[in-house]
């Protein structure tokens, strides 16, 4: 199964590398291939299988040692040699692999409704521009980091409650071509919102923290060993608000404990605000072109103008309570267990499986609880500036 999926993945490879007018390759990244069609989760079944496989041999070995011969011992150190081999390499793709991820944004026309009355056709016009702008850099922004797009709508005449109630819940419900869910669900948006930060809709209705996070947990908490997060990055004017709300546990009444969220957006510095207002030079767009900026580079203090001072903002993250115990997702035992049992080979490692994985998780489950707790209180008391999403973007917390 996992040497299937890397061969489709060093086609598709072989597939998306198109020379341009120049002769130039454009590079693709295997890692972020691998990742976008689920290796890490396959190589997560085939490792335990791979180690109660060497053990086996290996007892089998000690068991009939009396009756070595030469041959025999050939073959054991040909067989443990290659069996220790594979169990490295798969241990390592697994670790330097990411996980899947799917990506929807959403633009609409916004402005100040405190400094913009009424609209000339230059400003709509620019309005429309930078919409248009914005998207096209989000989709070059998944394509390049391999994020299953789910679209990038435009609504130039407002947003209703039944658009993007069924296009959430559908967003929410999106599942990978082998049936699992994604580890990350990405959703942005930019548009018009209220004083509180909601989402303001056309039809005088709007999306709220507590209405988003119930869409959320119902279509995305249907198996009780989900583990999926949801990263929301917003540049409207108002997100900011949403932030303590997102950080207060009373926000997740309508859910059940280990939803794993996180807001990334962004607030001026309010000494240099009224200033740019005067001058016209606060628009939506900013946040979201210098975000994909900075992602798209790797040392951010090479160009001056590339750094939230310079461009009079400052990056803002609110996480849920769990947040820290996030991990990508792994296969349950019922998954090996299945995938034992459709081969037959393999069916005489199913008793050594279930004593390798039962015995342990019951030992070190005290200690792994612990651990967590501790590991929660110090990502609250040293949460990092820049957090890496091991999906080709990162976090900019402060």
């Amino acid at each position: 199964m996992l040497s299937n999926k890397l061969c489709e993945c060093y086609r598709n490879m072989l597939n998306e590398e198109k020379t341009n007018e120049e002769g130039q390759t454009n590079k693709i990244s295997f890692t972020k291939l691998m990742a976008s069609k689920g290796i890490r989760y396959f190589g997560l079944i085939t490792w335990p299988i791979i180690v109660c496989s060497t053990l086996l041999t290996l007892l089998l070995t000690i068991l009939h040692y009396d009756t070595k011969t030469s041959t025999s011992l050939a073959l054991f150190l040909i067989a443990i040699t290659l069996e220790c081999f594979i169990l490295s390499f798969v241990k390592n793709l697994c670790s330097i692999v990411g996980g899947t991820c799917a990506g929807y944004a959403l633009v609409a026309p916004a402005f100040d409704t405190k400094t913009v009355q009424i609209l000339s056709q230059q400003e709509a016009y620019a309005c429309g521009q930078r919409c248009t702008a914005m998207l096209n850099g989000l989709h070059r922004f998944m394509s390049c980091n391999h994020i299953e797009n789910f679209g990038c709508d435009y609504s130039s005449s407002g947003i209703t409650m039944n658009f993007i109630n069924a296009k959430l819940k559908t967003f929410f419900a999106k599942r990978t071509l082998d049936g699992l869910r994604y580890d990350t669900y990405v959703f942005f948006y930019s548009g018009p919102t209220r004083d509180t930060g909601d989402i303001a809709l056309s039809d005088n209705q709007a999306v709220t923290v507590n209405l988003l996070l119930q869409w959320w947990c119902e279509n995305g908490y249907h198996e009780p060993t989900c583990t999926s997060r949801l990263i929301l990055i917003f540049d409207t004017y108002n997100s900011h608000k949403w932030l303590k709300l997102i950080n207060c546990q009373s926000s997740f009444s309508s859910c059940k404990p280990g939803v794993y969220l996180v807001l990334q957006t962004y607030r001026r510095y309010s000494k240099q605000e009224t200033k740019l207002i005067e001058l016209g030079q606060i628009h939506l767009g900013q946040f979201t072109d210098l975000w994909l900026k900075l992602n798209s580079v790797e040392d951010t203090t090479a160009d001056e103008k590339l750094t939230w001072k310079a461009n009079y903002m400052q990056p803002k993250c609110a996480f849920s309570y769990y947040w820290s115990e996030y991990s990508f997702q792994k296969p349950t035992n019922s998954d090996i267990e299945l995938y034992l049992n459709e081969h037959y080979y393999l069916k005489r490692l199913h008793l050594f499986y279930l004593c390798l994985t039962y015995i342990p998780s019951i030992i070190t489950y005290p200690f792994l609880y612990v651990f967590k707790c501790l590991k929660r209180t110090k990502f609250m008391l040293l949460t990092p500036k820049i957090i890496d999403t091991y999906h080709g973007f990162r976090l900019f917390v402060r």
